[in-house]
């Protein structure tokens, strides 16, 4: 709430119920976790909070509160556009279908304006780049659904599941930590043409994520790259990105290195 809203007005609430439906899966996580023997009790307070206390953020109105995210008036209503990595914004030109000549952010929100919400999406997908439509009303609360991806097996309490981070920046980290915290083997994969850019940003942020967990680069573009992701376990291996299940991200690139894990 206190990063919500104008800079020089007051903190805004959101119209949607984030807090009861985060306590909600908090619970959920608590109660799968403890039947594994490794409890995660989530505070709740420090998820929401402590990167913006770490990096001493403020809100900013309609840009996010470290500034990589512009709320952008679109031909038919609003959508995100994040430009978290020196790449997201060498694609401003390509995404908005015009030479920058000046100002990226003037070029973007020029260029966003004429599009439909929907094309900008799709574009902004191709080129690898996060955006995404506001929706007009907040959707109703959805149960929790927990679904069965794969063939079971009697699961032992000392078993460490393994776990592929395919991504980077914050909410897939996020999900690798907790999983991590409830006893999961976790093994950051990123790409050596393009790391997770939060290893740009607050050193201290980065360790309380990925601490603790190993780290792997390797080129997925290449033939090499992706049999080493694939060896990593002996299951079937899907990517999270949002080109799609199954399909490896474009921007995956150069060769393959072991690195020690991530100090805790």
């Amino acid at each position: 709430m206190w990063l919500t809203g104008h800079a020089d007005g007051p903190p805004l609430s959101p119209a949607a119920a984030v807090v009861p439906a985060l306590e909600r899966a908090a619970a959920v996580l608590f109660r799968l976790s403890a039947d594994r023997g490794h409890p995660v009790d989530v505070d709740l307070g420090v998820l929401l909070t402590g990167r913006a206390a770490l990096r001493g953020f403020e809100r900013r109105g309609r840009t996010s509160a470290n500034a990589s995210c512009r709320l952008l008036p679109t031909a038919d209503g609003w959508a995100a556009v994040n430009l978290a990595r020196p790449s997201d914004v060498e694609s401003i030109g390509a995404l908005v279908e015009r030479p920058v000549d000046g100002d990226p952010e003037d070029a973007l929100a020029d260029g966003v304006a004429k599009l439909p919400g929907d094309d900008l999406v799709e574009r902004a997908a191709l080129l690898g780049v996060p955006a995404a439509t506001v929706p007009g009303r907040p959707p109703p609360p959805k149960p929790f659904i927990i679904e069965r991806l794969g063939p079971a097996r009697s699961p032992r309490l000392e078993d460490r599941p393994l776990v592929i981070d395919l991504s980077a920046m914050w909410a897939g980290p996020l999900c690798a930590h907790l999983l991590g915290r409830a006893g999961f083997r976790v093994v950051k994969v990123e790409s050596t043409g393009r790391p997770d850019g939060a290893r740009a940003g607050h050193a201290g942020f980065f360790r309380w994520l990925n601490g603790g967990h190993a780290s792997v680069a390797l080129d997925l573009a290449s033939t090499n790259g992706r049999a080493a992701l694939a060896g990593l376990s002996p299951e079937p291996m899907w990517s999270s990105s949002r080109r799609g299940p199954g399909r490896w991200p474009s921007w995956a690139s150069m060769r393959l290195r072991w690195s020690r894990p991530v100090p805790a």
